[in-house]
C-alpha cells in the first residue's frame, strides 16, 4: 500500500531523520524552526547533497570558513540581526 511504502522507503527515511536531527551547523542553530534547515534543492545543486547544510545561509558560510565553530551564533550576525529585526 502507499502507507507501507511512506514508511518503509529509505530516501523518505533518511528525510525524516535530517528533519529530527540535521547537522551541523543548522542542528545547533536558534533560528531553525525559522528557517527549516534551508532550502534543499539549492544545497543540491550546489554541493551534490539536497540533505546538506544550505550553503546559502550566512552561518553555513562561516563555519566553512573556519570563523564559527559549531554550537555557536554569533551575536550580531547577519542571521540574528534580520531575527531581532523581524521580531
Amino acid at each position: 500500500t502507499a502507507a507501507q511504502g511512506w514508511r518503509a522507503s529509505p530516501t523518505l527515511e533518511a528525510w525524516r531523520a535530517r528533519a529530527a536531527a540535521p547537522p551541523e551547523p543548522c542542528g545547533s542553530c536558534e533560528i531553525r524552526q525559522l528557517c527549516r534547515g534551508g532550502c534543499r534543492v539549492v544545497a543540491a545543486h550546489l554541493v551534490g547533497d539536497a540533505l546538506a547544510a544550505d550553503p546559502q545561509c550566512p552561518r553555513v558560510r562561516e563555519q566553512a570558513a573556519g570563523g564559527l565553530p559549531q554550537n555557536q551564533m554569533p551575536v550580531g550576525s547577519v542571521v540574528t540581526t534580520r531575527l531581532e529585526a523581524a521580531w
